[in-house]
């Protein structure tokens, strides 16, 4: 993943504030000068970030459910570099756009593809979900499902046994 991770740079973002499109609109979202975001982009900090994370293909983001913790990288097209971005829990995806909801409630909305004038896609923004975490919620899901099944198993013999008496 080294090489994949080389053309990460800083933002240089300057702009100090932003609405906040979240649960509450009428907050105002101060920026400093710089953020930790700000501080995380060489190469060597984003590799460790992304440590224990997987690569989506472009078209698996849409296959993941709701409420998926996800990871990204974006094409700054001024200074044209990647950014990493710490991410946030899925809310919504179309074939353009994707919604995470970030730490303190805010929600961002991240441009899945990067078009040039002839409309087509030049860059495909980068995500990453953490894969052991991800297993090991399905294999939780899967022992509850179990348990379930029993369970409902149960129940029928004992309202077959009812009906039988």
């Amino acid at each position: 993943m080294s090489n994949k991770v080389n053309n990460i740079g800083n933002n240089g973002n300057n702009n100090n504030s932003r609405n906040n499109p979240g649960n509450n609109p009428n907050t105002t979202y101060i920026r400093p000068k710089y953020t930790i975001t700000d501080l995380v982009q060489n190469p060597e900090d984003v590799q460790e970030l992304l440590k224990d994370y997987e690569e989506l293909e472009p078209s698996d983001l849409e296959k993941l459910s709701y409420n998926t913790f996800v990871r990204y990288i974006i094409l700054d097209q001024k200074q044209n570099k990647e950014l990493f971005r710490f991410g946030g829990t899925l809310i919504s995806i179309t074939k353009k756009k994707a919604t995470i909801l970030t730490r303190n409630n805010f929600t961002t909305t991240v441009n899945r593809y990067r078009y040039n004038e002839n409309g087509d896609i030049i860059y495909s923004t980068r995500f990453f979900i953490n894969s052991a975490k991800e297993k090991k919620e399905i294999l939780e899901l899967r022992k509850q499902n179990r348990l379930l099944l029993e369970y409902i198993k149960k129940q029928d013999d004992i309202i077959k046994e009812l009906k039988s008496n």
